[in-house]
């Protein structure tokens, strides 16, 4: 149960420096701040309060930095330093290198999955580029869906004809929606067919 603080607020997320993920506590250390009644001057300290284990042995000299712990913004400094490629966070450019990989190489529908998880999964992948401030253009981005779609050649030029030859992301994601209606709907057309020729067959049978 999450203890209340002299501000008012909850105490900030604990972390250890293993579990959970440093982004995922990240996450949760900057809510806490967003939305804590604590002092902006005592956020920093109760921080650093929370964190243990390799965590703390990394961050406690702040406990003797006077400058530290009379500015009102130690709680963000505290996590700004913690998310740097020399502490807990990701090698920002490494980390680019890899979310552009994943988007531009490896990116594929999985057989059978849900044409809405499969878009989820786009968003998070490209969200992830973005996040490094690079807009990759948006006929190149339409590109690289057809490819993650996995169309056949027939599919790409119905595609091409559904849009009147455009290949921008939003376009191709109406044309898979609506391409996956019409087969879900022909598949309930033939399931309706084998159910009733098997109903006849019994009847025949029976007959």
């Amino acid at each position: 149960v999450a203890r209340t603080g002299k501000g008012g607020g909850t105490q900030p997320p604990e972390w250890d420096g293993v579990q959970p993920s440093f982004q995922d506590w990240l996450i949760k250390a900057r809510l806490w701040i967003a939305t804590t009644r604590a002092r902006p001057r005592t956020q920093g300290p109760l921080i650093l309060q929370r964190l243990s284990g390799q965590a703390f042995q990394a961050l406690k000299h702040l406990a003797r930095d006077a400058a530290w712990l009379q500015d009102d913004r130690n709680g963000h400094r505290l996590l700004d330093l913690m998310d740097t490629a020399e502490m807990f966070g990701d090698d920002k450019e490494e980390d680019l290198l890899a979310s552009l990989s994943k988007l531009t190489y490896h990116f594929k529908r999985h057989k059978d999955e849900d044409l809405r998880v499969f878009f989820a999964r786009w968003e998070e992948s490209l969200r992830k580029v973005r996040e490094h401030s690079v807009d990759l253009p948006d006929r190149y981005l339409g590109f690289l869906l057809i490819n993650a779609l996995a169309l056949t050649d027939q599919d790409i030029k119905n595609l091409l004809n559904f849009t009147k030859g455009s290949i921008l992301p939003n376009e191709t994601k109406i044309w898979a929606r609506k391409s996956e209606m019409k087969l879900q709907a022909s598949q309930i057309g033939l399931d309706k067919d084998k159910k009733s020729s098997g109903a006849s067959s019994k009847t025949a049978a029976m007959h």
